[in-house]
């Protein structure tokens, strides 16, 4: 989670774009942190620390959400009505609104317009995607939010993770990186861009970065970095009712450097344990397509392109262009790359 340029990311944007979709929800949009077996989803409700506008009463879930400016928001989406609503958790001044989403020609499920004809990507209770304001404010990534903190040794492990971040607010600028996120039960949080906390493979020679973390009771937790606080921290600790897959979204605001990680807790993959057609779309485009994934192959727009699993270490897919992708077999898909002119990341699901 420092600042650091990584060398493995480069072109090839319409390869493994995991469904990150654009949003035009008058511009903004937010959601929250993971879910378990043992803690409620919440209806309403404002997250850890700040006093925002109240988020408007719409029923449904409640999704606190990372946004690639370093902005937190909840959103929250009624399934049963396809109306949304939403409000900025930080900064608490970004004010709130409502819409009605629909879905989009093609689709019977999960995948929606809103009223600017920009596409959302929400599986209900697990997670919601967007591109506000048709990318000028980047990816939007948010996972339910909870009624009572974590339990700690459920969320607690190492995580693989791919971010867009950078200085100025301006994604423009931003960078892309790939590394491992460690929680640990004991409060305290590791991270190692380019490299693995588990293996201890170090591709980057980057130093290893720690600090403190604190449940704020809400699905968002408070990452420090020697008392300084650096990130929001947002996990499902059961995606798609599976304990052994787990979602890890970090909304970064480091100083002035501002950003969104997105990541995956660390298993193995083999060949054809995710094999299936994802919808999605990459965060500075605003078309939806899809691709395929065949054992060990990926077949995009632009044709067919092999990949290696487990590459550069465990649980990370790797395409022969370079581009690196987080999944898990029920269905989440994240990924980023990079090359001369820009940087960019992916969030889709299996359709």
């Amino acid at each position: 989670m420092t600042h650091n340029k990584t060398g493995i990311f480069n072109k090839f944007r319409y390869l493994f774009l995991v469904a990150v979709l654009s949003f035009g929800l008058i511009a903004v949009i937010g959601s929250g942190g993971g879910g378990d077996g043992d803690s409620d989803t919440t209806t309403g409700g404002g997250g850890g620390g700040t006093t925002p506008v109240e988020l408007p009463t719409i029923g449904g879930t409640i999704y606190n959400s990372a946004q690639a400016v370093g902005d937190l928001l909840q959103v929250a989406f009624n399934p049963a009505t396809l109306e949304y609503g939403y409000t900025f958790i930080e900064p608490a001044d970004g004010g709130s609104g409502t819409g009605t989403l629909s879905l989009m020609t093609g689709y019977t499920q999960y995948v929606y317009q809103d009223e600017y004809g920009m596409p959302v990507i929400v599986f209900p209770d697990n997670v919601f995607i967007a591109i506000p304001g048709g990318g000028d404010e980047g990816l939007l990534v948010g996972v339910p939010s909870l009624t009572t903190a974590y339990t700690a040794s459920e969320i607690a492990g190492v995580y693989n993770f791919v971010q867009l971040a950078g200085t100025g607010g301006d994604l423009a600028t931003y960078e892309g990186n790939y590394g491992t996120f460690k929680v640990n039960a004991d409060g305290t949080w590791e991270s190692w861009d380019e490299g693995d906390l588990t293996s201890n493979t170090d591709i980057g020679g980057n130093a290893k970065d720690s600090g403190t973390w604190e449940d704020q009771g809400n699905g968002i937790v408070y990452a420090y970095r020697s008392g300084t606080k650096i990130a929001n921290v947002m996990i499902h600790p059961d995606y798609a009712g599976n304990a052994a897959e787990k979602v890890l979204l970090l909304d970064i605001n480091d100083g002035d450097f501002k950003g969104i990680m997105l990541g995956v807790k660390q298993q193995a993959l083999t060949s054809g344990s995710a094999d299936g057609t994802y919808t999605l779309v990459e965060s500075d485009e605003e078309n939806l397509f899809e691709i395929t994934v065949a054992g060990n192959t990926v077949t995009h727009p632009d044709g067919m392109l092999p990949i290696t699993y487990n590459s550069p270490w465990t649980g990370f897919v790797y395409g022969d262009d370079g581009t690196l992708v987080l999944m898990l077999p029920s269905g989440i898909f994240f990924g980023g790359g990079e090359d001369a002119d820009s940087a960019w990341v992916f969030a889709g699901i299996k359709k």
